[in-house]
């Protein structure tokens, strides 16, 4: 009977444990689940801001080439003009 008693005190601790642990768990899972939403969230900014980051690197490119090309614009035009 003692026996009994104590198997059953054990059993309810165990499935208090049980319950705390579950509950425990699921906070856990609700904070890594908003954390990967923050990071895809952080992904998606730094790829629109690689995607202007490049396109403004091809656009100060094509300034620079335009550049160059007027200065040896300029340079012809200085020959001929001498």
């Amino acid at each position: 009977m003692n026996f009994n008693l104590q198997a059953e005190a054990d059993l309810e601790l165990t499935a208090a444990k049980i319950k705390e642990d579950s509950a425990g768990l699921a906070a856990r899972q609700s904070q890594v689940k908003q954390d990967e939403e923050r990071l895809q969230k952080e992904k998606l900014s730094l790829e629109r801001m690689r995607a202007d980051f490049e396109q403004e690197k091809d656009r100060i490119g094509k300034l620079g080439l335009e550049l160059q090309q007027r200065s040896r614009d300029i340079e012809e035009l200085s020959r001929v003009s001498a």
